[in-house]
This record gives C-alpha cells, structure tokens and sequence, in this order.
C-alpha cells in the first residue's frame, strides 16, 4: 500500500448504486513532447476511486481531478479467472476543471491529518516541474 498524491487524472465515470454514487473509475494520461515539440498521450494508467468520506455524487464524466489517498492493487475473480485493479482509497478528491473547461479548487485539501499530504506547497511548480518560473508554459496534458 502506498500514500499517493495524483496530481491530475480524469473522470472516466461515476459508479453508482442503490445508495447513490459510491466510485470513479479514472484515467491518468501520460504526456510528453514529440519530436514536432508537440505534446502526445504515450500511455494511461486507469485506476477504481473509492472512499467513505468522499462525495461522488459531485463528479461528472470529464471533470478533471486531484487526487489524494491509499494505492492498492485489489484482485477478484470472475468466471475463474483473476482480474486485478489499481484502487485508491481516497482521503479526499479535489475537483480542478470541470468537463466545460471551468476552474475549481486549486492545492492539496486539509486532510485532517489522515494523509501525509504537506499541503499546496509542494505541487509541481514549487518542486521545478510544470508551471515553474521559467518552465515552458504549455499545459502537458
């Protein structure tokens, strides 16, 4: 099991069930620069959302998110065969853009103290990556 902090993933879809919402399936594009010096999905990392003190019911299909918790790898079988997925058990789960292109909440949420999150300090223009001074300002994704 590993803390994570995913910085941007995608809201493939929300899972829902007799009690409403309860999960997101998500997709993490990973983006780099082709030889034009565009920027080009090379592969996906797609990962189950789930989480008791998190509202689903407030994510859409398209909604970009932040998201902060638990990785774990759960296995189930089906017909006799093993499946096996890549499941964050959510902290909290932050929405940055909506699929229309309206901003959200920006930073790591106040945890509560159940995350080793050190708060927005440390997201990837304070530690030299993306949207650092001087860094090219295309959005990488």
């Amino acid at each position: 099991m590993a803390q994570v902090q995913i910085e941007t993933a995608f809201v493939d879809k929300v899972i829902s069930g007799q009690q409403g919402p309860f999960a997101l399936k998500t997709s993490e594009p990973h983006r780099r620069k082709n030889d034009r010096g565009e920027y080009e999905t090379v592969g996906r990392t797609f990962r189950d959302v789930k989480g008791r003190d998190v509202d689903f019911s407030q994510f859409a299909e398209g909604d970009r998110v932040r998201i902060f918790g638990r990785e774990v790898t759960e296995k189930r079988e089906h017909e006799g065969k093993d499946y096996y997925s890549l499941v964050v058990w959510a902290d909290a789960v932050v929405k940055i853009q909506t699929r229309d292109g309206g901003q959200q909440a920006q930073g790591a949420p106040n945890t509560g103290g159940t995350g080793n999150y050190a708060g927005p300090g440390t997201n990837g223009a304070q530690a030299g990556g993306w949207g650092a001074p001087g860094a090219d300002d295309e959005t990488p994704f």
